[in-house]
């Protein structure tokens, strides 16, 4: 009876190499590409929040009928007695205090800028006086 032989293919050394350096080439451009897109939706959403804090503290001025602030120092915003860390993907270009009167209006002309750094876009609120309204560009 004739015996019968199998070869056996398997991959060598240098073909395993080629392998896993392609896939893990694929995997690391893919890793850098979300980490970026993630750190850009943080610096979106941050700003969302941002603009949400500046109206509930000009709400919250009107329906106590007290005058309250909202500080920008140090990475952090202060508000209402709050406290929120600002993210690393959002940068104040200096530190503010707006201050809403009894009514909910501002008593300033501020400028206030920020700086995305992912996305490179500037932002620049410009607050009324008396208003508490703001005119938002994007640079």
């Amino acid at each position: 009876m004739r015996q019968l032989r199998f070869r056996i293919s398997a991959f060598t050394l240098l073909e395993s190499l080629m392998s896993l350096f392609v896939i893990s080439f694929i995997l690391i451009v893919f890793t850098i590409s979300f980490t970026n897109k993630i750190n850009i939706i943080k610096g979106e959403l941050f700003i969302l929040r941002f603009e949400r804090i500046y109206r509930d503290t000009q709400f919250q001025s009107m329906v106590r009928k007290q005058s309250n602030n909202l500080e920008i120092v140090n990475k952090k915003l202060l508000y209402l007695g709050k406290e929120v860390e600002i993210p690393n993907q959002v940068e104040f270009v200096n530190s503010y205090n707006i201050r809403f009167s009894e009514d909910g209006g501002n008593s300033s002309l501020q400028k206030i800028e920020i700086y995305l750094p992912y996305t490179k876009k500037k932002l620049n609120y410009q607050l009324y006086v008396g208003s508490g309204k703001y005119k938002k560009s994007i640079s």
